[in-house]
């Protein structure tokens, strides 16, 4: 009654035979009164886009031994597109060898429409803050920036011209203030990057991450190591984006929170998924309670989960106090 209830049910793999065994309670939630008892059958009622993610899950917990959860879309037989939640967890033999997978499926259509609603504004205010970054950016070139250039231009010349005999401090001030205006402009530089990545524009994904990483390395003197797939793709610019954003977020909560040494990046396709992991080597935190916000403040770590959402993606945080973080994005790439 509970199951029922609930809109939740039962499922059993037996890995050694192939055999799926389903509750009722699935059998309503799936819309379906027959069903052979076979994994592909299944599969075939998962929407398209969510397959290999799902594949992706199930083959990870059984690599993995680890317990699982995953949403999906089916399509029923009466044509009803449905979202569900599934939890699974392997069991295994004496030898520590998967035999059988088993775990629980709910109905969660009536959620993620409401967590629909919510995107469609949290899209638009991430659109927003995309367009005032850009604004303040072209600002930040056209007035700031060439003030400062033309300021040193000027004391440039003024150096270049002091007369003979001039006092010693005159001339130590002046070179510290052609040192402050050179360093000032910089860091205006490095801030319209922060705000508006041009390489992403030009050149994709893995050189926005490159140049950004070089930047932000030697800015803060924290090492960071790079692997990222040379035959990466373009992906649509607003994924791109996100993925920056996700990147260029994860490194600022390490530099505030974190107390780490290194941070390595990586960026590659696996068959029909794109992962995206920043791992660094520090103090990590509890990830639940009080604590789960510790990867972020100010947007924090919901608004990396949204980032990555908006976009087809999921994010995942792996951590535990003394054993360092691990931010995880993935995505369907189309046409893989």
């Amino acid at each position: 009654m509970a199951l029922s209830a609930s809109k939740m049910g039962l499922w059993d793999w037996d890995l050694q035979t192939g055999a799926v065994t389903w509750s009722p309670e699935t059998f309503a939630i799936v819309g379906l009164e027959d069903f052979d008892g076979g994994f592909d059958s299944f599969a075939k009622l998962v929407h398209p886009e969510d397959l290999p993610r799902v594949m992706e899950q199930v083959d990870r917990a059984l690599r993995e031994k680890n317990e699982y959860t995953d949403e999906f879309r089916i399509t029923r037989p009466d044509g009803q597109e449905r979202w569900l939640c599934n939890v699974g967890r392997p069991t295994l033999d004496e030898g520590g060898v998967p035999v059988r997978l088993s775990g629980t499926v709910q109905d969660v259509t009536e959620r993620k429409q409401s967590e629909q609603v919510l995107k469609g504004y949290a899209q638009r205010l991430i659109a927003l803050e995309e367009e005032l970054r850009k604004e303040v950016s072209i600002e930040l070139h056209d007035d700031i920036g060439q003030q400062l250039s033309a300021l040193g231009f000027n004391l440039g010349y003024l150096r270049k011209n002091l007369p003979a005999g001039v006092d010693k401090n005159l001339v130590a001030t002046l070179d510290d203030s052609r040192r402050l205006a050179k360093e000032i402009n910089g860091a205006v530089r490095n801030l319209m990057v922060e705000l508006h990545p041009l390489p992403l524009e030009e050149f994709g994904l893995a050189g926005a991450i490159t140049d950004f990483a070089k930047q932000f390395s030697k800015r803060t003197g924290l090492a960071l190591s790079l692997r990222l797939s040379p035959v990466l793709p373009r992906l649509p610019a607003q994924a791109e984006l996100a993925l920056f954003r996700i990147t260029q977020e994860a490194l600022n909560n390490v530099l505030k929170h974190a107390a780490a040494t290194e941070v390595r990046i990586s960026l590659d396709i696996k068959g029909a998924l794109l992962h995206l992991s920043i791992r660094d080597d520090g103090q990590g935190f509890q990830p639940k309670g009080e604590h789960q916000q510790r990867a972020g403040t100010g947007w924090g770590l919901t608004i990396m989960r949204q980032r990555a959402a908006l976009v087809g993606g999921s994010l995942r945080i792996e951590t535990e106090p003394g054993a360092g973080t691990t931010i995880c994005v993935e995505m369907g790439v189309a046409g893989r």
